[in-house]
């Protein structure tokens, strides 16, 4: 069918239609700011009564204030109040807990700051949504509201110590739990923290636990059933209590069947021992296979990793201990990957139909840090990195419950 216009007809219409829904879309936006500085102002009128009626204060007029809500900013005047000793009370912020954003807004900026940068989500907040706040006022949210998720994390972990303390158990689960933990580096601000290579990095270590998979669709795609995770940058001690913790709030029973998968680095067999010591383990697949072919000729790798696959665990064992290096390095080589091999020995076992690789946690080691805190020119304080982790968290498990 052909067009009745013109070109130049199509692209005026075209611009018509733009300007008129920009116009509606504005005037949308000023009705509903209107709508929020009277309720806002009435808020303020009652609890302002509730001031009068307790007593010791005396109005000191109105002042001029902001605040941003979820279609804007919205200017008001607030009543100002002052006793005795000199306090100054403003009822819509004391009283009411209305300060400079509303709840809704917080939400929102923190809803975009916890999946892009702080520059783009400023942007986004203005063009989409009226809401004018700069960038560090979006840092600012985000680490109070993370302040906020860690020290309700710090208080359930209190609340389920307590609960241990008493003898009360979670009611065990059918489905056994799976536990699988891996680490990234960040780039650091800290002064002091550096890693092998003198650079500023540290360490995020991330677990997640989640019992069974379920098929997706028609394909070969697999969820997760009932996944927890947690990531936190801090000490393989500090880390390893508060996972364990998290696994008993996330419903893990003291004496419940465990099977936990990870790449056979020395903090995660710290972290088992200390708090997994009775969990069946299995050494990632994908892990053992690079490691050997950095090691040995592919023809060697293939046998070693076959023998091990077939359970035979000592004869694979033996064949690596016969081989001879062919200089320094290759011994250097061939030396670090048997302590690699003996160190994770109780986890060289794949059965049939059991989970043999830890692609669940280097996924969300990708979609919790890497998305959001591993982009060109990020770098991160100690206390910035754990409060977008709490978020980040927090969201995840909220969205996967």
């Amino acid at each position: 069918m052909r067009h009745l216009g013109c070109r130049e007809n199509l692209q005026r219409y075209a611009e018509e239609v733009n300007r008129y829904e920009q116009e509606l879309e504005d005037r949308h936006r000023q009705a509903m700011q209107q709508e929020m500085r009277a309720y806002l102002e009435d808020l303020d009128s009652r609890a302002s009564q509730e001031v009068l009626s307790r007593g010791g204060y005396e109005s000191k007029g109105r002042v001029e204030r902001t605040v941003l809500t979820s279609m804007g900013k919205v200017r008001l005047r607030v009543r100002c109040y002052r006793n005795r000793g000199g306090h100054r009370l403003y009822p819509l912020r004391d009283v009411c807990g209305i300060g400079s954003e509303t709840d809704q807004a917080r939400r929102r900026c923190v809803r975009l700051v916890i999946e892009r940068s702080y520059g783009w989500s400023a942007g986004i907040l203005q063009e989409e949504f009226g809401m004018a706040i700069s960038r560090m006022r979006l840092w600012k949210i985000a680490q109070e509201q993370g302040q906020k998720a860690q020290k309700a994390l710090e208080e359930v972990r209190r609340k389920q110590y307590e609960q241990a303390q008493t003898g009360v158990e979670p009611r065990e689960s059918e489905q056994a739990a799976t536990v699988e933990i891996d680490g990234t580096l960040l780039a650091s601000r800290e002064r002091g923290v550096r890693d092998l290579y003198g650079r500023r990095r540290m360490e995020m270590k991330l677990g997640v636990m989640f019992r069974g998979r379920a098929c997706v669709g028609r394909g070969k795609r697999r969820k997760t059933l009932k996944r927890s995770v947690y990531a936190q940058v801090t000490d393989v001690e500090s880390f390893g209590e508060q996972w364990y913790t998290h696994c008993r709030q996330s419903g893990l029973g003291s004496q419940e069947r465990v099977h936990l998968i990870a790449d056979g680095a020395g903090w995660i067999r710290t972290v088992r021992e200390g708090h997994f010591p009775h969990s069946s383990y299995t050494l990632d697949l994908y892990h053992l296979k690079r490691k050997s072919r950095e090691a040995m000729l592919d023809h060697q790798a293939e046998k070693f990793c076959a023998l091990i696959r077939t359970g035979l665990t000592t004869t694979a064992v033996e064949y690596l201990q016969s081989l001879r290096p062919s200089d320094d390095h290759h011994r250097e080589l061939l030396r670090q990957f048997c302590a690699y091999v003996e160190q994770n020995r109780d986890g060289l076992h794949y059965r049939p139909g059991q989970i043999w690789g830890s692609g669940v946690v280097e996924k969300l080691v990708d979609v919790v840090v890497g998305k959001r805190m591993k982009r060109q020119g990020m770098s991160w304080s100690l206390g910035g990195a754990n409060n977008l982790l709490a978020l980040r968290c927090n969201h995840i498990n909220t969205r996967a419950a």
